[in-house]
């Protein structure tokens, strides 16, 4: 299962990925008296979304590339 990273926008992922990367998540933590909440997990998937958008513009810049890639502009 993975996330299109090219995707900026939450709303524009599969929402089948979405709903398995969620049930993975929920599956490896324990939550004790609580739920996963709907805004804690996109906020937690937004926030890898940008690290790692970030992440992969610095590597491709770093052999001296000007641009990067189409839809890997880091806001």
């Amino acid at each position: 299962m993975y996330l299109k990273y090219g995707v900026v926008k939450m709303g524009e992922q599969n929402p089948m990925d979405m709903v398995e990367l969620r049930s993975q998540l929920d599956n490896l933590f324990e939550y004790i008296h609580h739920e996963l909440s709907t805004c804690g997990f996109r906020d937690c998937v937004k926030r890898f979304m940008k690290s790692e958008r970030s992440r992969l513009k610095k590597w491709y810049q770093k052999d001296g590339q000007i641009g990067c890639p189409f839809s890997m502009d880091a806001y």
